[in-house]
């Protein structure tokens, strides 16, 4: 017999073995009922919990603050009642056999979050003030303004969660890190959490996952919490656990209709260039060739149009500059009839509407909840539709006895999106590089826009793509869940869970016989087709077995659990050119270029963990766990691995000492814990891998046998407090090191082989957070409170086994653009600095420098002047385009700026950091009578941004910077300045690289809803259970000195893995606003 047989008969054995002594030692049962009121009112609270502490026995009270709790075991027995935003309180009560037993519970208004009951990274569910370590829960009253996706709910909500949406193109996933990355590489990885959806581990993205039917959010940040998920949990954890009826009363069925309508529209812009360099007429109204002949850029551009494809005759003219060189021409010249607002072309505004209709309901032993949803979000770029998604929900839980119950979940969505080709380039790239005075909506005789409207260069105009390339995605994604709970006896639990993930996408692209494009293209021209899709599939299995006892005042709780996981990831992809028959889009057409690639994934992963947890006095809390994991990613020599964790936390003022401070400080808790989790290797890092070019087979990837999972040690300790019994706060620090790095290592030729995956490094993480929740007014009719949520995150390689090396992610100029080696901060990017002071120029030239040769311009830079000059007599003395002396072999031009070096000589220097000082966020909830008024600012501080667009705007002489009308002579500055700053675009330079600090109004709700005693008169509304009216606004303000469309830009891509560190604007589509309106009817 296998060992994960022997491990399954093991659970099973343990929780079935107390069944053969169950006759014998069968109790007799009576019933504990009683009231929750109010401590200072004696207002009756419903929707308390109350419970028997040690078993699985509990309720809720109804709307008159009653429950009731049958077959209780007699004897002395503890009942526990837990309410949000009230203290826990717990009281011991006699059962006598066939009788009942009376109790009332008065409990006092509290902070909020340490009430709260969480079930992620424990053994059981468990109160936040029992907690050793940090478990953050979001809760649906939390989210009064629907997110379009479910990862996208815990923005500016979470403490030391960053939620980056490097994509504003409607679908897309954000970014998700915790506490910061813990791989230096993650290509053909991820950064992302481990996402859990009612009990689901989910194989592909959360963005299909609906946020209407979340009940509450789970978020585990670090290794200290993350341990009982081992080799996965590396990145953290979120839980999301959907609405299912078990909230509602007994015998009672909700429905629920709401629908939310509205508008996107771009929240940023761009400068675009508003002046030209090149020569006009006389009287300023046409165009000049070096030749002396005039011409209208607008009619040239028709032409060119017209004649596509070119000939040698039907090649625009081209305009000439308006001086002898780029030393002596100013971008200063008008457009002839004025300027076009491009942005304003390009964007508009788009739909924005979110549906929902719902039921649930709890009767007897069943609760259920059956929901449908629809998003449509079109997003802001003219042409595109953006994105549709309907799903639907089934959740179902039973008690078919009472010591056996059965719950279910399934979810089904299905979405198409469009927008790819403006994602990252293409249009967005072409749009910085439209000349101001020429309209981009003109059309030529054929009745197409004008397909270049840039007739000094080859940028396409960005509408032509958007109006006739045919590109969407479909996704189709399917959960399944099933768990049953036998209670053989009243403290031991077994669970058997199954769950199954399914996601398909499908992907086609079609480009008709005749597209055109900025040059020949042998791919688009003669008609292109492409269509692409993978299937990802995720099959988890766990049987579980809990026991609880209570000893005196020791409460236990121990769980030990096997697991077995299935994944499998098919690719296929195919795609042809030159179709022969016009309009046909099936491959078969396709008569060149056919390439096809198909690519098959399957991983097999087993574990078993053993978590205790001890509580004794309600105050002394302790916490242990010991999990192993096998998993076919691992090397072969290193299929196992285990993780621990160790965690402890002290009460203090539950210790009679401390009643003399309860009224001040009603909570304070010390915690310390210690724990360990994995990040598994990509799919084929283990194997020898190999490349076919031209029939010729290339050794690519070394195998290696050896190859672990990274392996996180984290130690995180904090204090817990609330304040007056009303003001929590929490305040954490955590210190991790992410051991066994998993790095793609350069080989020596001899080897055969280009490189291999090895365990070559740490990285080392430090993070401190707080949070403070306060009502600050708490009254009948009136209620205002407040949280505010600060963290920042500090990490460095500490350890490096193998020769530094630079990486970055796939995009021109920016492959390079960090180092790998130890001592370096993780986030730190390089490039070309321009020099601001003497010493940053060679050690010959300083003394120079220091007699007045060299001086600071008015944009801050370090430019060659000459003795007895300055930098503003450029135009009056003549004196652009002089040289100087010679730096690294090249003469420095008079007045442009110069390239920094270090005192070693060094060009490649830093330029700055994509990880952030810190970041805030500050949420307010205001309530009176009906109205309701929530509002979240989210911050991020001192972070670089590389504006890549900006860069390559100076290419064309399009970017804002280079206008030069308006300025005097003194400031003015050629074209040959600029170039000079362009510098190409490998490495990047400091003069793209901006402050990317923003602080966003990111949610704001204004609702105010009728009860059902108002609605008592209203014909055809009477009888309604409520009707809520709001305005919602998402994204709306952003404050920033960034200059491109948005700060909240990164590349998802590449060696980083994560948007949220890779933050380079790459011409993505830019995250836009929405204002809505939304009716909800509930019955």
């Amino acid at each position: 017999m296998s060992i994960r047989h022997w491990l399954l008969a093991t659970v099973v054995a343990a929780a079935l073995l107390p069944t053969t002594l169950l006759q014998a030692a069968a109790q007799q049962t009576g019933t504990v009922q009683g009231t929750v009121v109010d401590a200072t009112t004696a207002r009756p609270l419903p929707n308390a919990q109350v419970f028997i502490t040690g078993t699985q026995l509990g309720t809720l009270t109804n709307a008159q603050g009653r429950f009731q709790i049958v077959n209780v075991p007699a004897g002395q027995q503890n009942v526990r009642v837990n309410l949000i935003g009230y203290t826990e309180e717990t009281r011991s009560v006699n059962v006598t056999a066939g009788q009942a037993a009376g109790v009332t519970f008065r409990i006092q208004e509290t902070a909020l979050e340490l009430q709260e009951i969480v079930v992620t990274g424990v053994a059981g569910a468990t109160t936040r003030a029992k907690l050793p370590f940090t478990v953050d829960k979001v809760n649906a009253d939390a989210l009064p303004v629907p997110a379009v996706d479910a990862g996208s709910a815990i923005q500016g909500k979470v403490v030391g969660a960053t939620v980056i949406s490097g994509s504003g193109r409607p679908g897309s996933a954000p970014s998700i890190m915790l506490r910061g990355p813990t791989s230096i590489n993650a290509q053909g990885r991820s950064q992302e959490p481990l996402y859990i959806v009612d009990g689901v581990i989910l194989g592909a993205s959360i963005v299909d996952i609906d946020a209407n039917d979340i009940e509450s959010i789970e978020v585990v940040k670090g290794a200290a919490a993350a341990s009982l998920y081992g080799s996965r949990a590396s990145n953290g954890v979120i839980q999301i656990t959907t609405r299912s009826g078990r909230a509602l009363g007994s015998d009672m069925t909700r429905y629920t209709f709401r629908t939310e309508y509205g508008v996107n529209q771009l929240a940023g812009g761009i400068n675009i260039a508003q002046n030209h360099p090149y020569r006009l007429n006389a009287s300023g109204t046409r165009f000049v060739t070096s030749g002396g002949v005039e011409f209208d850029w607008l009619e040239e551009a028709i032409r060119a149009s017209n004649a596509y494809p070119a000939t040698a005759s039907s090649v625009a003219r081209q305009p000439t500059l308006n001086g002898a060189n780029i030393w002596n021409t100013f971008q200063d010249q008008p457009w002839p009839g004025g300027t076009y607002d491009h942005i304003g072309t390009f964007f508009r505004p788009g739909d924005f509407s979110l549906s929902q209709l719902s039921v649930e309901g709890r009767s007897g032993g069943t609760n259920y909840l059956a929901s449908f949803n629809n998003t449509l979000q079109q997003g802001v770029m003219t042409g595109l539709n953006g994105f549709n998604r309907s799903s639907f929900r089934l959740n179902l839980d039973q008690g078919v006895r009472d010591n056996l119950q059965l719950s279910a979940r399934t979810f089904y969505s299905t979405s198409t999106q469009d927008g790819q080709i403006a994602d990252g380039g293409g249009p967005l790239f072409t749009l910085t590089r439209m000349p101001a005075g020429v309209p981009l909506t003109t059309r030529d005789s054929l009745g197409n826009v004008i397909n270049v409207p840039d007739i000094t260069g080859e940028n396409q105009n960005p509408l032509y793509v958007l109006q006739n390339s045919d590109r969407a995605d479909d996704r189709e994604r399917f959960l399944g869940g099933a768990n049953l709970r036998f209670s053989p006896i009243i403290w031991v639990d077994l669970d058997a869970n199954l769950s199954y993930d399914r996601s398909n996408v499908n992907r086609h692209q079609f480009n008709f016989k005749g597209f055109r494009t900025a040059r020949p293209s042998s791919t688009l021209n003669q008609g292109y087709v492409y269509r692409d899709g993978w299937l990802n599939e995720a099959i988890n299995g766990s049987v579980t077995s809990t026991f609880r006892r209570s000893l005196g005042a020791l409460n236990t709780r121990t769980q030990l659990r096997y697991l077995y996981e299935a994944e499998h990831y098919d690719y296929t992809r195919a795609s042809g050119t030159n179709l022969a028959v016009e309009g046909v889009t099936s491959l078969t057409a396709a008569r060149e270029q056919r390439i096809t690639r198909s690519e098959t994934q399957d991983i097999r992963s087993e574990g078993y963990y053993l978590i205790t947890n001890l509580d004794f006095a309600d105050r002394y809390i302790l916490d242990a766990l010991v999990r192993r994991d096998g998993s076919s990613l691992f090397g072969a020599n290193e299929r196992w691995q285990t993780y621990y964790r160790g965690a402890a936390a002290w009460r203090v003022s539950e210790e009679p000492f401390w009643a003399g401070l309860g009224d001040a400080i009603s909570e304070f808790k010390l915690r310390y814990s210690l724990g360990t989790a994995g990040g598994r290797p990509r799919f084929n890092a283990q194997y020898e891998t190999f490349t076919v070019v031209d029939g010729v087979v290339n050794p690519q990837n070394l195998g290696n046998a050896n190859l672990k999972p990274e392996f996180v040690v984290e130690q995180e300790m904090g204090i817990d407090a609330t304040l007056m019994n009303r003001i929590g706060l929490t305040l954490t620090y955590a210190h991790s090191e992410a051991r066994d790095q998993i790095l793609r290592v350069p080989l020596a030729g001899y080897t055969g082989f280009v490189q291999q995956w090895q365990n070559a490094g740490t990285l080392e993480s430090n993070t401190w957070e707080a949070s403070i929740e306060a009502p600050l007014v708490r009254r009948d009719n009136f209620s205002w409170s407040t949280r505010l949520l600060f963290d920042r995150t500090r990490q460095t390689i500490t350890e490096l086994n193998v020769p530094e090396y630079q990486y970055g992610f796939p995009q021109q100029g920016l492959t390079a653009v960090f180092f790998a080696r130890e001592g370096e901060p993780l986030g730190r990017f390089y490039g070309a600095r321009w020099a601001t002071g003497c010493s940053d120029l060679p050690s010959g030239l300083q003394s120079d420098c220091a007699a007045g040769a060299f001086q600071q311009n008015d944009e801050g830079y370090l430019v060659y002047v000459g003795q007895g000059n300055s930098w503003r007599d450029g135009i009056r003395n003549n004196l652009w385009g002089t040289a100087g002396p010679t730096v690294r072999g090249t003469p420095l031009m008079w007045g442009t700026p110069i390239v920094a070096q270090d005192e070693d000589g060094n060009t490649l220097l830093p330029l700055g950091s994509t990880m952030p000082d810190f970041n805030f966020s500050l949420a307010n909830t205001i309530n009176w009578r009906g109205f309701s008024l929530y509002g979240l600012v989210d911050a991020t501080m001192g972070v670089n941004v590389y504006n890549l667009p900006r860069h390559w705007s100076y290419f064309e002489r399009y970017s804002a910077d280079q206008d030069q009308a308006g300025r005097d002579e003194e400031t003015k500055k050629p074209i040959g300045y600029h170039s000079a700053l362009y510098r190409q675009l490998e490495p990047p330079n400091s003069h793209f690289v901006e402050d990317g600090s923003f602080v966003k109004l990111r949610e704001v709700s204004v609702r105010y809803r009728f009860g059902p005693e108002q609605l008592a008169n209203v014909p055809v509304l009477g009888g309604l259970g409520g009707v809520g009216l709001s305005l919602v606004g998402r994204n709306l303000l952003t404050w920033t000195d960034y200059s491109g469309f948005d700060p909240e830009v990164g590349f998802a891509g590449g060696d980083v893995g994560s948007a949220a560190i890779a933050r380079f604007d790459g011409f993505n589509y830019p995250n836009f606003r929405s204002f809505t309106a939304a009716v909800e009817i509930t019955f």
